[in-house]
């Protein structure tokens, strides 16, 4: 889908734009800033920090969502959105979709201020991603059909990638569990596509 291409686009852009401040400020070669982005340049950039959004800086809930800490990180969530996202527009539609992949980031971050180290940041796609997984799940298992139900399958596969990959990478599960239960929540709110909801005339 059109937003899923503009969403990866927009997280590569930045991750371009994070190797570079890595590579600027020095400290860092090339390979060491791609596998592993400073905690000082996600910091500057935008990355969650519960000290600094308890000073008034809310932003710090919403821009970590495009941000990644390296490069095996925005692989995994590129390729999973890529494969995620097309399925939950359709299911959805565009500013549904929006609607979900926002506030599911944000409400991540949200449950990952509470239950994390105020003085840690934190960064990525992944509770937004789930709030995706969530929805277009939930989705394909209210429709019932040879369709839903592929999409089902295709939530739940990558469901537990991105459990398995977040577990090996030491990921913020907070987050993870914001996402979700963000996304599942949201799909009865929102409608979808095909199914009217209390919020139509918003959409």
């Amino acid at each position: 889908g059109a937003l899923t291409s503009y969403i990866v686009g927009a997280c590569a852009l930045l991750f371009i734009l994070e190797i570079t401040s890595a590579l600027g400020a020095g400290g860092s070669n090339g390979f060491e800033a791609l596998m592993n982005v400073p905690a000082e340049i996600l910091f500057q950039m935008g990355a969650r920090s519960g000290i600094m959004i308890g000073r008034g800086e809310w932003w710090r809930l919403f821009v970590p969502v495009f941000l990644h800490g390296g490069i095996l990180h925005i692989l995994f969530n590129g390729m999973a959105l890529v494969q995620v996202g097309p399925l939950a527009e359709q299911a959805y539609g565009r500013s549904r979709f929006l609607i979900i992949f926002i506030v599911s980031g944000v409400m991540g971050n949200v449950l990952g201020v509470f239950l994390n180290d105020p003085r840690g940041v934190g960064i990525g796609a992944s509770g937004a991603l789930f709030g995706l997984i969530g929805a277009a799940g939930l989705y394909g298992h209210r429709r019932g059909d040879t369709f839903g139900l592929m999409i089902r399958r295709v939530m739940v596969q990558w469901g537990l990638y991105a459990l398995v990959f977040g577990f090996l990478m030491h990921a913020d599960n907070a987050a993870h569990i914001g996402g979700l239960v963000s996304g599942v929540v949201l799909s009865f709110l929102v409608g979808d596509a095909e199914r009217h909801s209390p919020l139509d005339r918003i959409w």
